[in-house]
């Protein structure tokens, strides 16, 4: 099983390295996005990861409008991992909804997320 693991900041393993294609998680089965939560939104890195998600949405719908079938592999599954120091009632509202359009966008399966209030990052 390939796992594409993108957290911000983090430069080694199986993280993203920011700046490099979409190819990189078109090939991961699983796709699992660790972010902290900054006034009710996601952290730059990762919104520049899913604003760069637009061209796998594109290429999707172009292509399913002209008959062919997907790109991605059956069967991708993503996870959303989060934490915030509020105790705000809807503060993970939207970046959960966020990070569910860009799993639909590159193909894979929102599986679920875990988020954590009352924690400083």
């Amino acid at each position: 099983m390939k796992l594409f693991f993108v957290k911000p900041g983090f430069k080694d393993g199986l993280a993203i390295q920011w700046g490099v294609s979409a190819g990189k998680y078109d090939a991961a089965e699983r796709i699992v996005i660790s972010n902290p939560i900054f006034f009710y939104g996601l952290s730059g890195r990762t919104k520049l990861l899913v604003d760069r998600g637009q061209a796998s949405y594109m290429r999707k719908y172009k292509r399913k409008a002209e008959g062919h079938a997907p790109f991605s592999p059956a069967n991708r599954k993503g996870f959303f991992l989060c934490a915030g120091a509020t105790r705000g009632k809807r503060l993970f509202d939207c970046p959960v909804l966020t990070v569910r359009y860009f799993f639909d966008a590159i193909d894979v399966e929102y599986a679920g997320e875990v988020c954590f209030r009352e924690i400083e990052v």
